[in-house]
């Protein structure tokens, strides 16, 4: 039981994530018209997968990994496999938060293809619909389990992987089939404006 409720959090996190960031970014992904600084070059954009860094996401990327550690910090005791346990969980966080952002993002309805994504166009694409962003992850999040089983010979981490992968596609595949509600929502609550009813003011 505990891990179905595990895996919930885990989506329901990445949902909460993804719904600031299309408040904050909109239609333009990766932070284009965001207040934030933006350095592309060879050597950064290594850093982030043939992708600009940017402050907003050096800042937000940081984010998940301090949520997967919070535990430690609250008094759970740190030992090399509670580490090891964490990653599986993070890595596929990572691509459902990504995932999702195209997912509610009313602008990107029907749009999740190479050629409609700037920051994804330089991926490759398994199939045409999975970019390597997402690949790689996935991979490395069903790896550590087993390398784990190999190593102490408890296959504990693969059922839970598995169980966990399982409850994130229902999830997921919930949010798909209400993901027009909230486009409905999204435009809905942006019909009417009160800024100008605030009394707003900078020094």
């Amino acid at each position: 039981m505990q891990i179905i409720f595990e895996a919930l959090f885990i989506c329901v996190v990445a949902t909460v994530l993804a719904c600031i960031e299309i408040e904050s970014e909109g239609k333009f992904g990766w932070a284009d018209k965001m207040p934030t600084w933006y350095r592309s070059n060879r050597w950064y954009n290594k850093l982030f997968g043939n992708r600009p860094v940017t402050g907003y996401h050096t800042f937000m990327f940081m984010l998940p990994v301090l949520i997967f550690h919070a535990h430690f910090a609250m008094g759970m005791p740190w030992s090399w496999q509670a580490e090891v346990a964490v990653w599986p969980r993070y890595f596929i966080f990572i691509v459902i938060w990504d995932y999702y952002w195209f997912l509610l993002n009313p602008y990107y309805e029907g749009k999740f293809a190479q050629k409609r994504i700037w920051w994804h166009a330089k991926d490759i694409w398994f199939w045409g619909r999975i970019p390597f962003a997402y690949l790689s992850p996935i991979v490395i999040a069903t790896a550590i389990p087993v390398i784990v089983y190999t190593i102490t010979n408890n296959d504990a981490g693969i059922r839970d992987q598995a169980t966990r992968i399982g409850i994130v596609a229902g999830f997921t595949s919930a949010l798909w089939l209400s993901r027009r509600q909230y486009h409905q929502w999204y435009r809905k609550m942006r019909r009417v404006d009160d800024r100008d009813k605030t009394d707003i003011f900078y020094n």
